[in-house]
């Protein structure tokens, strides 16, 4: 689901509530998206960019473009109240890569977002 929402057979359900304002959520975002800006996204991010209200923005905030140059990087931005931890995963379409290496890239990504939350010193993530 994506912000406690769940697609069902009979449509988008609420499962759980809306994040609390100041609780980061994780962007799995496109490198794509990142460069080209959240304006056109689906899917998930679409969902999510809504709910930043940047979903019709150009670019994403300077602070996320300069931090996030390539695959495995994170970067925290609030949006008014809302924090959204914004992460690139390892792109495995067009590799052959032994399952090690890819649980190597998807631990560094996943480190990348806990160091971006220890950062915050906030209370919580989602």
């Amino acid at each position: 689901g994506v912000l406690g929402t769940a697609l069902t057979n009979k449509g988008i359900k609420r499962v759980a509530a809306e994040p609390a304002p100041g609780l980061p959520i994780v962007d799995p975002a496109g490198l794509h998206h990142i460069v080209n800006g959240p304006m056109g996204a689906g899917g998930a991010a679409a969902q999510i960019y809504r709910w930043l209200g940047i979903a019709g923005d150009d670019s994403f905030p300077d602070p996320v473009r300069t931090a996030i140059q390539k695959p495995l990087q994170a970067k925290l931005h609030f949006y008014g109240p809302k924090a959204c931890c914004h992460v690139v995963g390892p792109d495995f379409r067009g590799r052959s890569i032994s399952r090690d290496r890819a649980v190597d890239e998807l631990a560094e990504a996943y480190e990348a977002i806990l160091c971006e939350f220890a950062r915050s010193r906030l209370g919580g993530l989602r």
